[in-house]
């Protein structure tokens, strides 16, 4: 039987995705630890039972015994929303230095990947610096610190740590509540866009699911990868093929991003109100205003072998043929 793999954020839109990619791959449900808190919850996003382990990053206790005896352990659990930037800090950097503790304890020949983000390296518009060890990184919002935090922890432990770090783009697909609010602004009566055109790389789901399923599987290889999609766009490009997915047309109104980072603590004030973060903050709109992000595909190609198969149009139809069911 292989090793078992240990896959933080299971229940995510991510983690679900991969524990399918995983099954569908032959991998059975009995080597696969989906670290959850809740298992009821689990249970019914149609994770395998067998599999749930009750822990949370957060909590360090509950991770060491999560990780004995396992080859490989996948970090998705992240924090992509808050209402308080110290949120980020918990969940993103702290919860990754509490996995890497328990591994230093109980299971140093594990291999660790690290799912970060393209905000944790710096705005690009051709993808130079995407894949930059953290001395070279400048992100732009605080969730992109907190990624890059993560990720200098997995560095303070480089010489008994087996790791890669994966940074995708911008990652869309059936199931996600971001990418079903990408639909609804696209196709709402006006949809605000930045003024200048944002180069973009988007990715779809099941694409970044292989290219972190890669990662696991290849211990040899060391390193920050970005993950390209099939294609790249743009701020305007992507709206306006969201929109034409569920045959409609999008409305483009420039906004100037100035005006707009002006707007972002109002929606920090509404969603502290609402004791709910939102998609929306300034925070997000901070990475909005940036130049463009764009990855690299170059690293993954050569050393696990990936490039991304899913176009753009087909990866959008497919995800409003499943919202649409």
């Amino acid at each position: 039987m292989a090793d078992p793999i240990l896959i933080t954020g299971a229940t995510g839109f991510l983690g679900r995705a991969l524990v399918r990619h995983l099954l569908d791959a032959g991998r059975g449900a009995a080597t696969l630890r989906l670290l959850v808190r809740d298992s009821g919850r689990a249970e019914a996003l149609g994770l395998p039972r067998e599999s749930l382990v009750i822990g949370d990053i957060t909590a360090p206790d509950s991770l060491v015994s999560a990780v004995r005896g396992v080859g490989c352990v996948i970090h998705l659990a992240a924090r992509t929303t808050a209402l308080r930037p110290a949120e980020f800090t918990e969940v993103n950097a702290g919860g990754t230095q509490n996995l890497v503790t328990a591994l230093e304890q109980s299971n140093r020949d594990a291999r660790l990947v690290l799912v970060s983000s393209l905000a944790a390296a710096r705005p690009t518009v051709d993808g130079i610096g995407s894949g930059a060890p953290p001395e070279n990184c400048w992100p732009v919002s605080r969730y992109g610190r907190s990624k890059l935090e993560a990720e200098r922890t997995l560095l303070e432990h480089w010489w008994w740590m087996n790791w890669a770090v994966v940074r995708p783009p911008v990652v869309y697909g059936p199931g996600d509540p971001a990418t079903a609010l990408l639909f609804r602004q696209a196709t709402a009566l006006i949809t605000p866009v930045p003024v200048r055109r944002r180069p973009l790389s988007v990715a779809y789901v099941d694409d970044v699911v292989d290219c972190i399923a890669r990662a696991g599987l290849s211990r040899g290889v060391v390193g920050h990868l970005p993950i390209d999609g099939a294609e790249r766009t743009d701020s305007h490009d992507l709206m306006r093929r969201v929109a034409r997915a569920a045959g409609r047309r999008a409305r483009l109104v420039p906004f100037p991003m100035p005006l707009a980072r002006l707007l972002g603590p109002v929606a920090d004030a509404y969603a502290r109100v609402r004791a709910r973060p939102s998609f929306i903050s300034s925070d997000k709109l901070r990475e909005v205003s940036a130049c463009g992000w764009v990855a690299d595909p170059a690293l993954a190609e050569r050393t696990l072998g990936f490039r991304a198969k899913v176009g753009l149009d087909e990866g959008l139809a497919r995800t409003w043929e499943s919202m649409r069911s």
